[in-house]
């Protein structure tokens, strides 16, 4: 494909992927665009104390220039290949090229037209080890080492190609420097850009849809990792720093676009989750290479629909065989241990963090309720373990699944639907109601239970433009909550529950709605990736502020500042956007 990702912005991701060969998340060494300098961050340590920059510049007439983004001319900004252009002063220019050879080596090649080609180093790079007067090998440190944060000046002769590399230090630096300056460079970046050329574009002529989707494969590629310690298969973590582990729903979500990329990669992303479950059935939430570091709470039970959702793109019922027992198991242990309260349905453990909407007001005074979400999330497991356990021949199985769905059904619609707000609510042992309206209120719709005229008054609340129908929607709360903010699950539009709604927006006939969301979701992405260069965790409902300018857990945690940033090349919503633009247009020429 010709559209290639050549965008310059903040953060997005360099690094090694495993599907082309071995990573190791215990040993980082993972790249980030800078967002005032044509150049990367590369983090080398679990915590980022390591970290160290690399910005690409020349020396003309005496002068150190560093490269910006408004003297740059990218030729793709990819996960794993890397090319710019930097306009000097006068008839002068400079060009690098960076390739990844494996998990601890970058390539490079740098040339300049009137100018001698730099690479300025953070303090934190030890100093260049010289191969040959036109070869150099950069050294990150393997470990945290403190750094008076000088620059340090790698220049290369007039003219070129110069050749670079950028180890991960370790034992035998100078052997693997070295050897990697033996590599046939043209070989292993021709090699990395088979993957653009080897996509199956979607079937519009819509170019903005079609760079979006090759940034959004793009991205699904880099936060690929390879089997590491407990982690048995390939797996995909939400985004490779600063999350880097691997989650649970993300998974899930990760998985419907996998399978677009590697028919095999998305049933090893349900596979490498159920490579981390406990005898019990838990799973936990975050799942690390080292079982010591994993997480001691769990998420949203969705694998089964993802299972069966995957399944429906590409059929293979020993998969179902092979999956089926360590999903049954999963889900009993929600249904065993999440109704703490006694009620008959079931409820968060950990306020916000095992439902995935960390920060929601919903959360604010605790999460002793009776949960919308995860009681709809568990009644559609029910389905698709009914669904499977009947193409596998489990017939009593199948039997047990739908007869608990409905049960459980049954005590949603009689407890959790409040006639006055016409919306389903959280809501207290004690009867009274967590009185907010969020994006979970639509999930009856997702898990196929709301009766014909409750349907019809969700979607009039989906479509007022005062709660739900914003230039963007689905905002995760209504613009009419006092508690509405541009602040992560307070506020922003999310693209896996804009997944799960129009899901079930199809489910209940109301297609021109669902299309119209859909359509909406596609073009915002693709808007954002065209001004940004990248597709994030969440959106701004109302198409003003660019993703990195919201907020992200900044009021309710307490961080500097307005938190952490916002997510870029976000492994979720660039899966969502291939499986949307997959179901709208079609993939490939056919």
């Amino acid at each position: 494909m010709d559209f290639l990702p050549d965008t310059w912005g903040r953060a997005q991701l360099f690094a090694p992927s495993g599907l082309d060969g071995k990573t190791d998340c215990r040993k980082p060494f993972v790249g980030q665009t800078l967002s005032d300098r044509l150049g990367l961050l590369f983090q080398v340590s679990p915590d980022g104390s390591g970290s160290f920059r690399v910005v690409f510049g020349a020396e003309r007439d005496g002068e150190l220039i560093e490269g910006t983004p408004d003297t740059g001319e990218p030729g793709v900004i990819g996960p794993d290949v890397f090319s710019i252009r930097i306009t000097l002063p006068g008839d002068s220019s400079a060009e690098f090229k960076l390739v990844w050879l494996d998990a601890a080596t970058v390539l490079g090649r740098a040339r300049a037209r009137n100018a001698i080609p730099c690479l300025i180093t953070s303090g934190a790079a030890y100093s260049k080890m010289v191969l040959d007067e036109q070869k150099a090998a950069i050294v990150a440190p393997s470990s945290t080492i403190k750094t008076d944060g000088s620059q340090r000046v790698v220049r290369f002769i007039p003219g070129g190609p110069s050749e670079f590399a950028i180890v991960r230090g370790g034992p035998g630096i100078s052997g693997i420097a070295g050897a990697a300056m033996e590599v046939d460079f043209d070989d292993i970046f021709y090699r990395r850009m088979a993957f653009y050329r080897e996509l199956n574009p979607p079937r519009t002529e819509d170019v903005e849809i079609l760079k979006t989707f090759v940034k959004a494969c793009a991205i699904m590629k880099v936060n690929v990792e390879s089997p590491c310690g407990s982690i048995t298969s390939r797996w995909t973590t939400p985004d490779r720093w600063p999350h880097r582990y691997m989650w649970l729903w993300d998974s899930a979500f990760n998985s419907l676009g996998a399978i677009h990329l590697d028919r095999e990669l998305g049933r090893d992303c349900i596979r490498a989750v159920l490579s981390k479950q406990r005898s019990s059935g838990f799973i936990p939430h975050t799942l690390a290479p080292d079982p010591e570091e994993d997480s001691r709470m769990t998420q949203p039970p969705i694998l089964a629909w993802a299972t069966r959702e995957i399944n429906t793109t590409d059929p293979d019922r020993n998969f179902l065989s092979e999956v089926y027992p360590g999903l049954r198991e999963y889900l009993a242990w929600d249904l065993k241990n999440m109704d703490r309260l006694q009620t008959g349905l079931l409820q968060w453990q950990f306020p916000g963090f095992d439902s995935g909407m960390d920060n929601s007001p919903r959360f604010d005074k605790g999460a002793d309720f009776d949960a919308v979400d995860l009681n709809c999330f568990a009644v559609n497991e029910c389905l698709a373990l009914q669904l499977i356990a009947g193409e596998i021949g489990l017939e009593d199985e199948a039997y047990m699944w739908k007869k608990l769905r409905k049960e459980m059904a049954d005590k949603i619609n009689s407890r959790l639907w409040n006639g006055e707000e016409g919306f389903y609510l959280d809501r207290r042992k004690n009867g009274s109601w967590v009185k907010v309206k969020t994006v979970d209120g639509f999930l009856p719709l997702f898990a196929g239970i709301a009766p014909g005229d409750r349907a019809e008054l969700l979607r009039k609340h989906l479509t007022d433009p005062e709660e739900f129908w914003p230039s963007f929607p689905v905002p995760s709360v209504a613009l009419n909550e006092e508690s509405f903010e541009l602040d992560m699950w307070r506020g922003p539009t999310w693209i896996n529950y804009n997944w799960m709604i129009i899901s079930g927006l199809r489910e209940y006939g109301f297609n021109l709605v669902a299309d119209d969301l859909e359509d909406r979701t596609i073009g915002e992405i693709s808007r954002w990736r065209s001004e940004r260069g990248s597709i994030y965790e969440f959106y701004d409902p109302f198409g003003k502020r660019a993703p990195q300018e919201l907020k992200r857990k900044g009021r309710v945690r307490g961080w500097p500042d307005d938190g952490i940033p916002v997510i870029s090349d976000f492994y979720w919503s660039s899966a969502l956007f291939v499986r949307m633009v997959a179901g709208r247009y079609g993939i490939g020429s056919g």
